[in-house]
């Protein structure tokens, strides 16, 4: 399901509330993201595109795009995903009208699956190319067809909480720090029976490096996910020597006719035990996306998000509005303009930068 969203063809979750799929209908990993199984890259062809064929010179006729096969044998399959952004940033305060614009590659992945036990046992990678060099995502095997429509997966891996949007600088992506960015090491438990989905991940708790201690973190989602409706809570727990945080959020869904909404709310407490008096941070997250699909390959978006840092303080807030178009011009080919309007403390003007956002998107 996340797959289930914003920015499943690529982790967009918005895709699934529309469908009222889960994340599983269309990605290898379970919980969103990363490769496309044979359904997705389907989908990604035959009800994405606003243009399904071309005209064929020879025959002075429109014939449609052949099919794309991922599947290099039987057992090995591969993806990709290319992203390349051109920013515009838009300063305020002294630096007002001194504007930044840079392109910049904001996605380079590469995906392989090889079936070991076709339906069963698998080993799946997914490789970062770009930006900032070669570097693992994720590796893991999973085991599937276990009762319930379960499975189990081992290795490096993205955590299951809330909706797994594309955009990593959402608040509730940044400030939980669950995002494409952040994997770790352990092991995860999952079911789907019908309308049912749940997850549950053991790991180190260290973003990804070796854990120095027996505490663990706990991670945890649950979803029902009907044709036109979904809702679930999320929980996290994690300890170190020093630091324990604990997250709860709730995630909901909505689709009607060509509106599809997704919303988000996460509560975070940090507890600082190196600090004499203990040091708590509350933190409010809330996340607002509204989709309407204006013709066929062609999506409009709006978006909200508020962010409180630290209840404690007063007049530490944020808020992001966005809005922009994502068109999908032939299979596997996207582009995307967005404008996003940021309102930060005053003591902080780079919190309040404007944002202006196009992209081309290459994928399969």
């Amino acid at each position: 399901m996340i797959c289930l969203f914003p920015w499943m063809a690529e982790a967009k979750p918005y895709f699934a509330v529309r469908h009222g799929y889960k994340c599983s209908q269309c990605h290898i990993n379970k919980t969103g993201g990363g490769k496309r199984n044979a359904f997705g890259v389907i989908y990604a062809q035959s009800m994405l595109p606003m243009k399904k064929t071309f005209y064929d010179e020879d025959e002075k006729t429109e014939k449609p795009f052949p099919f794309f096969n991922h599947a290099l044998n039987e057992f090995i399959s591969a993806g990709a995903n290319l992203r390349l952004d051109n920013k515009t940033v838009y300063k305020k305060g002294d630096n007002k009208g001194k504007e930044e614009n840079t392109f910049t590659f904001s996605e380079g992945n590469l995906y392989l699956e090889t079936a070991l036990i076709k339906d069963w046992l698998s080993l799946y990678f997914d490789e970062n190319f770009a930006p900032g060099g070669v570097s693992s995502r994720e590796a893991f095997g999973i085991w599937n067809n276990l009762p319930w429509n379960g499975y189990i997966k081992a290795g490096r891996f993205m955590l299951p909480y809330g909706f797994r949007v594309l955009d990593d600088t959402a608040f509730i992506r940044s400030r939980t720090n669950i995002n494409y960015d952040e994997q770790d090491y352990g092991l995860e438990i999952g079911f789907e029976p019908g309308f049912f989905s749940g997850n549950l991940a053991l790991t180190n708790g260290t973003s990804g490096s070796d854990d120095d201690n027996t505490n663990k973190q706990l991670t945890s989602r649950a979803e029902l996910a009907f044709r036109h409706f979904r809702f679930g809570p999320s929980v996290a727990v994690n300890r170190s020597s020093t630091n324990k945080r604990r997250m709860a959020g709730l995630f909901l869904g909505w689709n009607f006719w060509k509106l599809s909404w997704l919303g988000e709310f996460d509560y975070i407490v940090d507890k600082n035990f190196s600090e004499v008096p203990l040091v708590q941070t509350d933190q409010r997250v809330f996340f607002s996306q509204l989709n309407f699909l204006l013709m066929e390959g062609l999506n409009i978006q709006w978006g909200y998000e508020y962010l409180d840092s630290d209840i404690s303080v007063s007049d530490d807030s944020r808020i992001r509005v966005s809005g922009g178009i994502e068109p999908y011009f032939t299979p596997f080919l996207q582009g995307s303009l967005s404008y996003r309007y940021h309102k930060g403390p005053p003591q902080r003007p780079a919190e309040s930068e404007d944002e202006l956002i196009a992209q081309i998107h290459l994928f399969f």
